[in-house]
């Protein structure tokens, strides 16, 4: 397979005919990162980024995560290494807050991360662990948290998350301690099981 470009973006919307169980019939995957040219064996690696929608199950997610490794092979062969980061979010796709992470490498399969339970979450809440279950006006505030910083960052003025929250607080009518709340919550339950193989 060849690449066009210097980022090969491809979209792919897997049918309920191909995936099964008529949960995955919403799942996009963008291959972000793949090798020019003919692919050698043992030579480059694969990234790739997928969004997965009524996956409720770390379970299901694991599921996915095996399908989409073994698509990749196929349409990406010989390949060195493949990876996919998978959120429930462009959003927090695009500021790192996955819900896992599947890799492929010198014939070992890993899937790291999941969703937590509710009984996950009750557990954090009693260890006095913020953290809030996704919803629309946490995630917009995390990912406007997240934005205000990395811009500040690359013009060389680090923001503080207090002035961060501040700013944001006031962008959506809010008291800023709700702000940091949200922030922390919808954080906290995307990196529960950051790194964690299930």
């Amino acid at each position: 397979m060849r690449c066009l470009g210097a980022v090969m973006v491809l979209a792919v919307l897997l049918s309920a005919g191909w995936a099964g169980a008529g949960v995955r019939d919403n799942v996009k995957l963008t291959v972000v990162k793949a090798p020019h040219g003919k692919e050698e064996k043992g030579g480059e690696s694969v990234r790739a980024e997928a969004l997965v929608d009524r996956i409720n199950t770390s379970e299901q997610l694991k599921a996915v995560a095996l399908e989409l490794l073994d698509h990749l092979k196929t349409t990406h062969p010989n390949c060195r290494s493949y990876t996919i980061v998978m959120s429930n979010d462009p959003r927090m796709m695009k500021i790192g807050n996955y819900l896992a992470v599947a890799s492929f490498k010198e014939g070992k399969t890993v899937v790291t991360g999941g969703i937590p339970t509710y009984m996950d979450i009750r557990v954090m809440k009693a260890s006095r662990i913020e953290v809030r279950k996704p919803d629309t006006l946490g995630m917009q505030v995390a990912y406007d948290v997240a934005l205000l910083k990395k811009e500040a960052a690359k013009k060389g003025k680090p923001l503080t998350n207090d002035k961060a929250y501040d700013l944001v607080a006031k962008k959506h009518k809010l008291q800023v301690f709700q702000v940091k709340q949200m922030d922390r919550g919808i954080t906290q339950y995307y990196k529960a099981f950051e790194g964690k193989p299930f």
